[in-house]
C-alpha cells in the first residue's frame, strides 16, 4: 500500500487548537499519515539564523519564530492521541537531539529527516540509537553526501527509505526530477517515495506512476493563509483529488493485464469483430479476389476479417449470394501431401501431421512407404494408424540387400511408385523428411511433376550419404522448414530464397515437451512391448542403444556395432537395444546382434524392434545414458538433457549439445565414455533444434505461403 503523508509542517501557527483542526480535516482526506515539525528553538536554532521567507509580521527573528511553533510534551502526546483516534499515524519531523528525546516520550513509530539535516550526523546518530526507521528527505543533497548518509545508516543497521526532493518552493515542472526515483531504486535498493512542493496534485501522481512508495506534501487550509510554506501547498480539497488518484493508480499498477491473455473480451469481440463476407453474387469455381470482399457484423459467421489474405486466390467449391458469410467450407482446402518412408521418420514429423490434419485450411493426405511398412522394421505403420491418422495410400518399394545398389533400386523403385502416387491424389504440396536415402524419390517424383516440395530439416551435416540426398532435396524444394539457425545459414548459401526458408525448430521436440513436462516412465517397456531376450531389472536404472550402419561405411557395420555389444556386455547394466533402420549395412548389423544374442545370451540386454515415438523419448527421458549413433541423441537428447555416447561418424558435423560424447568403434573408449557420463549426469537442457512448437508454425505457413513449383538461385 502506498503510504501518503500530509505534511503540515508550521501551518497550525502555533495554535494548538489549528493544529487539532487539521488532524481531523487530513483524517477525512484518506491520507495514512499526518506529520508536523517539532522545533525546540533553544536546541536547534539562535538569534542569527534568517528568515528563508520573509513573511512574518509579528516575529522579530526566526529564533523567535520557533518559539512560537514549539509545544509542551503534553500537548505532542495530545496530538498523537487525536491521530491514533481518527486512524492515522502521527509524525513529526525532529530538528535537534533534544526533540527527539521528546518524540521518544511522545512515542513515534519512526523518523522523518528532512533535507537540511541530510548531513548532521550528530542528529543521524541519535535516531539510529532509537532502532527506529528513518525516511530521509534528498532535496539539497548530492549522490556524493546521501551515499555518506546511506553509509552511515547501513553500518548501524538503520531500515531506512529516501524521498526525491527538490528544495525550491513552490517546485517548478522542470525542477520536479521525477527521473531520481527510479535512480535511488537502483542505487540504493530501498523503498523510494517522492517529497513535492509544486503545489499541483501532478507531481505526486506521476511519481506513483514511477513506483514511488511514499509521497509526502504541504497542506494548508487556504492559499490565503499565513505561514512559509502556503504558496507550495495543497488545499484539503486537492489533497483528496491526489489521494482519490494515487489509490486508483496503485491499485491499477498492482494489477497489471496480461496482454497476452484477452480471453475476458472474449464476448466484446464476437460482438464488435467481424466475418468475412462476399459483396456480390458469385457462382462455383469463382477465384477470389480482395474486390469480392467486404466485412460484416458478428464475428465467428465467417472467415475472421484479418485473415482475408489468406483466401485471395482461392476457387470457390459452391455459388454464393450477395453478403453471404464466406467460411473455409465454401473453398478448397489445400492438400498436403506427406511422405514417411521409415520407423525415424515418423517421430520427425507427428506434431506437423496432427496441426496439418486440424487446420482449418489444409487437407493432410498421408503416404506410407517403405520400411515403415514392413515388420522387419517394427511396423510403423501401426504405431502411426494407432495415432488416429488416415493413410492415404502406401508404397512398398524396399527392395531387400545389404549393399549400396539395394539402395539405389529402392530409390527407384520409390520415384516410379511415388509419381503415380501424387498423380492420384493431386497434392497442392508434397513434404519431404530430412535425409533417408529413399526420401530422395519423393523429391524427384514431385518436383518432376510441377507440385511444390517442401523440405524439412535441410542444411544439416552428417558426413554420409545422407548428406548428400539432403542437400539434394535442399535443391529440388520450393519451401524450407529447418530446424536450428546454423541450418537455415547453410540453405541460405545454396543460394535459396530467404522468403522460402523458415527456422521453425524439429517437430520431433515437439514431442519431447510432452515428456519433458510429464517425464515419469508410466509403463513398464517390457510388459507393454515385449521384444527378445533376457527380462531385465531396469527399475534401478538402465541404458538404451541404438546403432545403425553407415551408409558410406557399410562393409564394417558387423564389427563396428560389435565393439558396443561387447562393451555393454561387459559393464553388465541392464540396457534396452533397439534395431537399426534400413540402409546398407543393416544385415551386417542386425545379424551380429543375432548371433551375439544367440552366443553369449546376455542377461543385460532386451531387444526391441519399435516402440510408440512418446513412449520411446520417456524411455530415453528416464534412462541413464543412450549409446549409438541415432540423431536422437543429438536433437532430442539435447532437448530433454539425456547423457549420450555417440560412436562413431554418423553424426559428424551435427550441432551438438554439452550431452554428447564423441568416441570412436573401440570397446574401452565406449566403456570408459558411458562410466563417465553417468557418473556426471547433470546435463543442462538446451533448445538447439527449437522449443516445441515446430509443427504448429509449419501449418500456419503451409496454410499461408503462396505454393509455387518454379525457383531460380538467389545469388
Amino acid at each position: 500500500m502506498i503510504q501518503i503523508i500530509a505534511e503540515i509542517g508550521q501551518a497550525h501557527e502555533g495554535s494548538l487548537g489549528m493544529a487539532h483542526a487539521y488532524i481531523d480535516a487530513v483524517a477525512k482526506t484518506g491520507c495514512t499519515a499526518i506529520k508536523f515539525q517539532t522545533h525546540i528553538a533553544e536546541a536547534e536554532s539562535s538569534i542569527q539564523e534568517p528568515f528563508r521567507v520573509l513573511f512574518s509580521k509579528q516575529d522579530a527573528s526566526r529564533f523567535e519564530y520557533w518559539q512560537r511553533m514549539e509545544f509542551t510534551l503534553e500537548q505532542w502526546k495530545g496530538l498523537k492521541i487525536h491521530c491514533d483516534e481518527v486512524g492515522m499515524e502521527f509524525m513529526s519531523s525532529p530538528f535537534s537531539n533534544a526533540a527527539v528525546d521528546l518524540l521518544e516520550e511522545v512515542g513515534v513509530k519512526r523518523y522523518k529527516v528532512g533535507s537540511g539535516e541530510v548531513n548532521n550526523f550528530v542528529l543521524l546518530e541519535k535516531i539510529a540509537q532509537t532502532g527506529k526507521p528513518v525516511i530521509i528527505s534528498s532535496g539539497m543533497s548530492s549522490f556524493e553526501e546521501l551515499d555518506k548518509t546511506v553509509a552511515f545508516l547501513k553500518s548501524r543497521n538503520v531500515v531506512f527509505s529516501i524521498l526525491q526532493c527538490t528544495t525550491s518552493y513552490p517546485t517548478l515542472p522542470d525542477q520536479y526530477g521525477l527521473n531520481v526515483i527510479n535512480e535511488f531504486k537502483e542505487r540504493y535498493n530501498v523503498p523510494v517515495g517522492f517529497s513535492d512542493h509544486s503545489v499541483s496534485i501532478e507531481a505526486c501522481i506521476a511519481a506513483t506512476t514511477l513506483g514511488a512508495e511514499i509521497l509526502e506534501f504541504h497542506v494548508v487550509f487556504d492559499k490565503e493563509m499565513f505561514g512559509p510554506d502556503v504558496k507550495s501547498s495543497l488545499t484539503l480539497k486537492e489533497t483528496k483529488q491526489l489521494v482519490r488518484a494515487v489509490t486508483n493508480i496503485n491499485t491499477a499498477l498492482k494489477n497489471p493485464i496480461d496482454k497476452r491473455d484477452n480471453s475476458e473480451f472474449d464476448t466484446l469481440k464476437s460482438i464488435f469483430e467481424k466475418s468475412l463476407a462476399v459483396n456480390k453474387n458469385l457462382h462455383k469455381g469463382h477465384i477470389i479476389s480482395f474486390s469480392d470482399l467486404d466485412t460484416k457484423k458478428p464475428k465467428g459467421f465467417g472467415i475472421l476479417a484479418n485473415d482475408y489474405k489468406n483466401i485471395i486466390g482461392k476457387k470457390l467449391n459452391k455459388g454464393l449470394q450477395q453478403w453471404d458469410f464466406l467460411n473455409y467450407d465454401d473453398m478448397k482446402k489445400r492438400k498436403i501431401c506427406v511422405v514417411v518412408t521409415a520407423r525415424p521418420s515418423y517421430s520427425r514429423v507427428k506434431s506437423a501431421l496432427i496441426a496439418i490434419n486440424h487446420h482449418p485450411k489444409l487437407k493432410l493426405q498421408l503416404v506410407i512407404a517403405g520400411s515403415a511398412l514392413l515388420g522387419r522394421y517394427g511396423n510403423a505403420i501401426d504405431f502411426i494408424e494407432a495415432d488416429g491418422f488416415r493413410i492415404s495410400e502406401k508404397v512398398f518399394m524396399v527392395l531387400e540387400g545389404d549393399n549400396a545398389t539395394s539402395m539405389a533400386k529402392t530409390t527407384g523403385l520409390g520415384v516410379m511408385e511415388l509419381a503415380n502416387v501424387f498423380f492420384r491424389l493431386k497434392p497442392d504440396a508434397v513434404i519431404t523428411i530430412a535425409d533417408r536415402f529413399e526420401t530422395i524419390a519423393t523429391s524427384i517424383a514431385a518436383s518432376y511433376q510441377n507440385i511444390p516440395l517442401v523440405h524439412l530439416q535441410g542444411g544439416e551435416v552428417t558426413g554420409n550419404i545422407d548428406e548428400k540426398v539432403r542437400h539434394a532435396n535442399t535443391k529440388l524444394a520450393d519451401i524450407h522448414f529447418v530446424a536450428s539457425e546454423d541450418a537455415k545459414k547453410r540453405v541460405l548459401k545454396m543460394g535459396e530464397n530467404p522468403a522460402k526458408v523458415f527456422n521453425t525448430g524439429c517437430p520431433s521436440i515437439d514431442l519431447a515437451k510432452e515428456i519433458k513436462e510429464t517425464p515419469t516412465l508410466d509403463f513398464d517397456p517390457i510388459e507393454k512391448y515385449g521384444g527378445v531376450g533376457s527380462y531385465i531389472d531396469w527399475k534401478e536404472g538402465y541404458l538404451v542403444v541404438l546403432q545403425h550402419p553407415v551408409t558410406t561405411e557399410y562393409t564394417s557395420s558387423r564389427k563396428d556395432v560389435e565393439q558396443t555389444l561387447m562393451a555393454i556386455h561387459e559393464l553388465n547394466l541392464p540396457t534396452f537395444w533397439f534395431w537399426p533402420n534400413v540402409d546398407a549395412g543393416s544385415d551386417g548389423t542386425s545379424n551380429r546382434i543375432r548371433s551375439f544374442r544367440e552366443l553369449k545370451k546376455p542377461k543385460n540386454i532386451h531387444f526391441f524392434k519399435n516402440m510408440a515415438p512418446n513412449d520411446f523419448l520417456r524411455l530415453l527421458k528416464n534412462s541413464q545414458c543412450l549409446i549409438g549413433n541415432s540423431s536422437v541423441g543429438i536433437r532430442e537428447c539435447a532437448y530433454l538433457g539425456v547423457p549420450v555416447v555417440n560412436i562413431g561418424t554418423r553424426q559428424d558435423g551435427r550441432h551438438r549439445g554439452n550431452n554428447v560424447t564423441d568416441v570412436t568403434y573401440d570397446k574401452k573408449a565406449i566403456v570408459s565414455a558411458i562410466k563417465e557420463r553417468i557418473q556426471n549426469n547433470n546435463i543442462v537442457s538446451e533448445n538447439i533444434y527449437g522449443a516445441g512448437n515446430s509443427g504448429q508454425k509449419i501449418a500456419d505457413v503451409l496454410a499461408q505461403m503462396e505454393l509455387v513449383f518454379h525457383k531460380k538461385i538467389a545469388y
